[in-house]
């Protein structure tokens, strides 16, 4: 399961107005590539923008949203501009959202442990459940519970993956409107800075190659 958030620069026109007002600056590989560098940005404010969205709705923990997401960077096209913000995952375990208790207790939680998920619901109970650590790599707690009369095998519980929380139509739109209002911010920072030189035309080709890192809020 896959959810997608592309972000498509199709306004090449104005991409090319912006290369020509400023082609006294350097190549238009240079400005290329600081056009590219405000998408870079933009979609990566995306991922973040993405990742508090869902905490909003759901007790879910930071790391384990944010590593569900893969950024596409940008690329040009013949007409366009284009990066994508991909989410996709298995369901993450139960224990990443909000659980009593959340660690091993000497006695087994009578009526199970406590879960809740989304931030709108109230709190449940899962009969049968309890804490118990897993083995092996990346070794950690899990809600488990029991398959049959015995006491194993047992099983993991797991909760919503990331792509399902990210799915819905108003948290996508949200993301979409962020990722393009910051890329114009950055682009007009670009611009500006060019517009008051802070960037003198004189100095090394380098400042806008690949590879090196140049804050335009210097």
């Amino acid at each position: 399961m896959a959810t997608f958030v592309n972000i498509e620069i199709d306004d090449h026109a104005g991409i090319e107005a912006i290369l020509q007002r400023f082609r006294g600056w350097g190549s238009n590989y240079d400005m290329k590539f600081a056009i590219n560098n405000a998408l870079r940005r933009a979609i990566q404010h995306g991922r973040t923008l993405a990742t508090r969205k869902i905490r909003d709705s759901y007790f879910v923990k930071y790391g384990a949203v944010l590593k569900a997401f893969k950024i596409f960077y940008p690329t040009y096209s013949a007409t366009s501009l284009v990066a994508t913000l991909l989410s996709q995952g298995q369901a993450i375990p139960m224990i990443k959202f909000s659980v009593k208790p959340n660690k091993p207790t000497k006695r087994k939680p009578a009526k199970g442990v406590l879960v809740q998920v989304r931030k709108d619901s109230q709190a449940s109970r899962i009969d049968g459940t309890f804490i118990a650590p897993l083995h092996g790599a990346g070794a950690r707690y899990g809600v488990m519970k029991r398959t049959g009369p015995s006491s194993l095998p047992i099983e993991e519980l797991y909760g919503p993956a990331v792509p399902s929380m990210f799915g819905s139509p108003h948290v996508i739109d949200d993301v979409e409107k962020g990722v393009l209002k910051m890329f114009e911010s950055q682009l007009d920072t670009i611009t500006t800075a060019l517009e008051k030189e802070w960037i003198d035309p004189n100095r090394d080709q380098k400042q806008f190659q690949p590879g090196h890192r140049r804050s335009f809020h210097e």
